[in-house]
């Protein structure tokens, strides 16, 4: 299935669909120890999360409403070392750039080929926000997801 998002070429129209497409893909790269979608945290959903190099990352996909995912990744650093919002490819302005910076969140562009279904335009900082008792809890629901 091709996702693409202008309007020269088919829309996107599915988040769901950029999630599992890109779990699929990242459960076959050697590197990634444990991941899972859909995955509760304080009362949230993190859309995708995983475990690369001891570090625990959150990814929340959107289409399009690039201030609610913004949120919703910057809740997601109370339990995470790094949080992205996960979005078609798009121009990214001068007001989105700085309103991400500012949540101290990363911006990754979905891409549809290769194994790493990721490209990172803005690097996420580490979180200076966890708890390390909603970090704990996710990482044994992250573990205990992966041995069913």
């Amino acid at each position: 299935m091709k996702f693409y998002h202008n309007k020269m070429q088919k829309k996107i129209n599915c988040e769901r669909c950029l999630v599992i497409n890109a779990y699929q893909r990242l459960k076959k790269n050697s590197s990634i120890n444990i991941i899972h979608y859909e995955v509760p945290l304080l009362g949230r959903s993190i859309d995708l999360a995983y475990i690369l190099n001891g570090k625990l990352f959150a990814v929340e996909f959107k289409l399009k409403n690039w201030r609610r995912a913004i949120r919703q990744a910057k809740d997601y650093k109370l339990g995470v070392d790094f949080a992205y919002i996960c979005m078609p490819e798009r121009d990214v302005s001068t007001i989105m750039r700085k309103a991400i910076e500012d949540a101290e969140v990363g911006l990754i562009f979905y891409r549809e080929t290769g194994k790493w279904p990721f490209k990172e335009i803005i690097k996420a900082p580490k979180s200076q926000e966890i708890w390390n008792k909603a970090n704990l809890k996710l990482k044994i629901y992250l573990e205990n997801a992966h041995n069913l």
